[in-house]
């Protein structure tokens, strides 16, 4: 099976079905997409995905099978704007296999990859940032597939086995794209995450110290 590495510059390297055979894709087809592994070169950014993806998959040729907002978002993506410094302690961008649950028969969906922020300890939802915001970050792929049970029925997730599972091209870009545009166009995207905004703040939260709680227990009483 042939491997693709993305490298710096949004250059794809194939390095065919042998060592000697290494050259550069100019012009992508089904076999580089969906019968090739793929991997990401170190330091390699979202910028240098999204310059591979406006290189190689253009919009009237592919339209059709990464939606109609995949090339606005990489144009967005690709904005010369000056980068702000991040305030969710994102270190980097990840791609990963969903855990494979053996005891639901219907979800198909979990064979797919994710694509979100990672941190020291934790992850980050990311669909609602700023394509340009999110194309200073390097992208790394984890390539460990869990499978899983869950115990007797219970919330507790069981590990049967773990392996090592290479993505496809098309795995790759499919996730991303997916991912940063859930919910359509950008303008669409800045309107959902305005709604959102809009709803925390109409939230009216008091915090209570416990002897404020203890006076409510004791008006309530009295009534």
């Amino acid at each position: 099976m042939r491997n693709l590495i993305i490298e710096k510059g949004g250059k794809l390297l194939d390095q065919g079905y042998g060592i000697d055979k290494k050259k550069y894709v100019k012009n992508i087809h089904g076999g580089h997409l969906f019968e090739s592994t793929c991997e990401i070169a170190e330091n390699v950014t979202l910028r240098d995905v999204f310059l591979l993806i406006r290189k190689i998959l253009p919009y009237d040729e592919w339209g059709r099978v990464f939606g109609c907002h995949y090339m606005e978002l990489v144009e967005t993506g690709l904005k010369k704007i000056k980068l702000e410094e991040s305030d969710n302690d994102i270190s980097y961008l990840e791609l990963s296999w969903c855990p494979l649950d053996i005891t639901n028969e219907d979800d198909s969906y979990e064979q797919s990859l994710m694509f979100y922020g990672k941190g020291k300890t934790e992850s980050f939802a990311i669909e609602f940032s700023e394509p340009y915001y999110l194309s200073q970050f390097n992208v790394k792929i984890n390539n460990m597939q869990k499978i899983y049970e869950y115990k007797n029925k219970k919330p507790e997730m069981k590990t049967i086995c773990e392996f090592k599972r290479i993505p496809t091209l098309f795995d790759v870009v499919w996730a991303i794209l997916y991912e940063l545009t859930f919910f359509g166009s950008q303008e669409n995207r800045v309107k959902e995450l305005k709604k959102l905004q809009k709803a925390v703040e109409e939230i009216d939260c008091k915090l209570l110290t416990l002897d404020e709680v203890l006076e409510d227990f004791k008006k309530v009483g009295k009534k």
